[in-house]
């Protein structure tokens, strides 16, 4: 495990995984590191979690079927958020399958 900082800010995940994160956060800027710290602390909360559930809801985040070009610009602008959260990169996607799977489905 990989210390980052912050608002309980650890890299998880296989060897390789945690290699990969390793190379992208040593490629951010101080300030970028500091946003990751900032934007966690905030959605990091009971509330914080429960606005950026809404905000992923609300603008079409699971839905397949966006057409326009202001759905697909919102959709974009969520992404960022992720990305400003530090989850949504390619140096995640280990983490980010694994969890896929501890989601509970009903079958």
């Amino acid at each position: 495990m990989v210390l980052v900082g912050g608002a309980g800010l650890t890299l998880e995940g296989d060897v390789v995984d945690v290699e990969r994160k390793v190379e992208v956060v040593a490629k951010l800027t101080k300030e970028e590191k500091q946003q990751i710290v900032d934007y966690r602390m905030c959605f990091s909360t009971d509330a914080g979690k429960r606005v950026l559930g809404h905000i992923l809801a609300d603008s079409g985040y699971f839905d397949t079927d966006l057409s326009t070009d202001g759905e697909i610009a919102v959709q974009n602008f969520v992404k960022n958020i992720l990305k400003n959260l530090g989850v949504y990169n390619v140096s995640t996607i280990n983490s980010y399958v694994n969890n896929l799977f501890k989601i509970p489905v009903e079958i």
